[in-house]
């Protein structure tokens, strides 16, 4: 979480120019279906109710893993190799 605070940062100073676009879509779609009273399949239904919902945050959690990794390959590729004496 800490590296995409930093990828966020980076990126509203200007250094970083590129936009995590798929994991911010994905964030406002998890909120949006979080708040809405409709699911595909309804959470009152012991066991399997939270399964859309819990789909919905791991395709959110993927994403932002892979905007992190990027993100982390590009600060490194800035500040270069770092050696431990």
């Amino acid at each position: 979480m800490k590296d995409f605070f930093g990828l966020l940062r980076e990126w509203l100073t200007g250094r970083y120019r590129v936009f995590p676009w798929r994991s911010s879509l994905l964030l406002a779609v998890l909120v949006i279906y979080g708040l809405s009273p409709v699911d595909l399949i309804p959470d009152f239904i012991p066991g399997v109710g939270i399964i859309d919902d819990l789909a919905l945050l791991g395709f959110l959690v993927r994403s932002l893993a892979g905007d992190t990794r990027r993100f982390k390959e590009w600060r490194a590729e800035q500040t270069g190799p770092i050696h431990k004496t």
